[in-house]
């Protein structure tokens, strides 16, 4: 029988895999790997607010997925895991109004952070992800892989992929009605939503071969922790070679099979 984890038993494997007060870290997590917690998803948060103190900031994925027509900010629930959904059901907690792909903070100025996610694609170019990355943020993998790292998909974008907009050929088009904090409801039009993840696995040789990535356990859970610009490095350098390699082989991918039509079109379009 694995042995009850406790907030503290967190805070120190964080503080052993080189987190510290004032970081900006975002967390993709499972709360499950980790065995036992004494106190659940909130002694998880509580351990990272603990290492990260007053000055740093913690951020989580509350995706919903859905192509939803009605999402209301302060109660349409995260659909990324039990750690996700507690943070996001805090008070001091703030959310950004993307209607499938929103992101949930704590710490000072994540206002400002979050801001007009839902005006930008969710993980491009100027978006809040975009913005924590320049700003030195941290990703940390608990116990999940890089199919769950959705600063791949910044990286995709950063280095401008010939299939980056795959999704909008499948008919991603939306309408959604946002209900803001203070209750009024915004019309938000999104037309790209990121794609598949099966193969962002393939990102983890050239972030190791790079030395950017810390290992650490949370309990029984395997975990990582790397720069967020690394990740967008070491995708514009596997993509530069491969320009198809982080896309799956699945039979049944649509987004994949015409990701592969675009970039095989690119390089037709290129000889």
């Amino acid at each position: 029988m694995s042995r009850h984890v406790t907030q503290q038993d967190i805070a120190q494997a964080l503080d052993a895999m080189g987190l510290s007060a004032g970081d900006r870290v975002l967390v993709h997590s499972s709360l499950s790997s980790i065995g036992y917690v004494e106190g659940g998803a909130d002694a998880v948060l509580d351990a990272f607010l603990q290492v990260l103190g007053p000055e740093g900031t913690l951020m989580v994925p509350t995706f919903t997925y859905a192509m939803t027509t009605d999402f209301d900010v302060e109660n349409t629930p995260s659909k990324t895991g039990r750690i996700t959904e507690t943070l996001r059901a805090r008070p001091e907690a703030v959310r950004s109004f993307h209607p499938s792909h929103s992101l949930c903070a704590v710490g000072p100025n994540v206002q400002d952070l979050l801001a007009g996610h839902e005006h930008t694609d969710p993980a491009g170019t100027g978006s809040p992800l975009d913005r924590f990355v320049s700003q030195g943020g941290l990703v940390f993998l608990l116990g999940v892989g890089h199919r769950a790292n959705t600063t791949v998909h910044l990286g995709e974008y950063h280095a401008r992929v010939p299939y980056l907009y795959a999704s909008r050929n499948l008919g991603t088009p939306k309408q959604a009605q946002v209900r803001t904090p203070d209750g009024r409801t915004v019309p938000v039009a999104y037309n790209q939503v990121p794609g598949c993840s099966r193969n962002f696995g393939a990102v983890e040789e050239p972030l190791r071969a790079k030395g950017a990535i810390r290992d650490g356990r949370v309990g029984e859970a395997p975990c990582q922790v790397m720069p967020g610009l690394a990740i967008v490095d070491a995708v514009a350098e596997l993509v530069a070679r491969q320009p198809d390699a982080l896309l799956c082989d699945h039979e049944r991918c649509r987004y994949c099979a015409e990701a592969r039509r675009m970039v095989r079109e690119a390089q037709d379009g290129d000889a």
